[in-house]
């Protein structure tokens, strides 16, 4: 079945292919050159690049270090768990809730970001995410045994109960008064 069309469409279809065949040909003469890049922008642009190429194996390395960590720390003997050690405790949060909760050190937090920064174990206890002797009445460990967090849509790994009960066990052994000296990530 034949679609009719008034003649002016047509028209109009005829005037707008031969105006951008117009346009196509003015842009393929040959009196059109490309500048030259300026050299100092693109030495600029080079060295961004790796800069950047070495930032994402940095972190490639951490993130594989992390994760070396994590599955040494759950191929340990369950009976009797040892506590984890700080340094320990910090990997477990990274690999488990650093893709949305950095624990890195050098983490440097932009004006807006109103996220929970997990790598200073004295700032979780002050404003209360962590319950130093009860580990059970903490909230990162209550969020964590809720199923809250890592939230469903995360992509990461969830906490395996065994990991849940040393990250417990070290809330436990944290002492009430004052933390021990090496509480600060390095």
């Amino acid at each position: 079945m034949a679609v009719l069309r008034p003649r002016c469409c047509h028209r109009l279809g005829t005037w707008l292919r031969s105006g951008l065949l117009l346009g196509l040909s003015a842009c393929s003469r040959s009196e059109w050159q490309e500048p030259e890049p300026d050299p100092d922008l693109v030495a600029a642009d080079r060295e961004r690049q790796a800069q950047i190429a070495a930032q994402a194996r940095d972190t490639a390395a951490a993130d594989a270090e992390r994760e070396q960590l994590v599955l040494a720390l759950l191929s340990e003997p369950v009976e009797p768990a040892r506590s984890l050690e700080v340094s320990e405790f910090y990997a477990v949060l990274g690999y488990y809730c650093g893709q949305c909760h950095p624990t890195d050190p050098d983490f440097v937090r932009p004006p807006s970001w109103d996220g929970l920064y997990m790598g200073d174990l004295n700032e979780l206890i002050q404003i209360g995410k962590i319950t130093p002797g009860d580990g059970e009445a903490s909230r990162v460990v209550s969020r964590i045994r809720s199923g809250d967090m890592p939230p469903v849509s995360a992509t990461g790994p969830r906490l395996p109960p065994a990991m849940i009960e040393r990250i417990v066990q070290f809330i436990d052994n944290l002492p009430t008064t004052q933390l021990p000296e090496n509480a600060e990530q390095r």
